[in-house]
């Protein structure tokens, strides 16, 4: 991964890039790979950390109610949501919604991405809700954004 290469960084930093924007989706590495993120986690922290360090401000997106998502994919993302929000300057919320004729993507073995959405499970709105708390929570550094996907 390009990004994942501290020299890279630093030339950003020293050429005045002030933000980076990644659409993580999520912390979880399984559900990443289910929905052919092409990403791996580990890569995805360290570039966030190298941001932090060289003084680049890192936007992250999220998108909650994807087919196939998980009770169990949403607690590995809140918990290293938890852990690693000191590096997310800004993050965005977004909740998936299908609407007729949308195609987001070609079908593959993995999801059906053209079934009628679903509406979100009580126990995963709880997570959900939990997750916009505690960035709520630390507001005095961290702006996020709620929205459908």
């Amino acid at each position: 991964m390009l990004l994942n290469d501290e020299d890279v960084i630093k030339r950003f930093s020293y050429s005045g890039c002030k933000m980076l924007f990644f659409g993580l989706e999520s912390f979880d590495q399984r559900y990443l790979d289910l929905i052919n993120k092409g990403t791996k986690i580990e890569n995805c922290i360290n570039i966030l950390k190298l941001c932090k360090k060289y003084n680049i401000k890192t936007s992250v997106s999220f998108i909650f109610n994807f087919p196939g998502e998980t009770v169990d994919n949403l607690l590995v993302t809140e918990k290293e949501f938890y852990k690693n929000i000191n590096l997310i300057d800004n993050c965005e919320f977004n909740f998936f919604t299908n609407i007729k004729n949308c195609k987001i993507c070609e079908k593959d073995d993995k999801i059906n991405y053209f079934v009628k959405s679903s509406p979100i499970l009580k126990e995963k709105q709880i997570i959900v809700q939990r997750i916009i708390d505690f960035a709520k929570s630390n507001s005095k550094n961290l702006s996020f954004y709620l929205k459908s996907a």
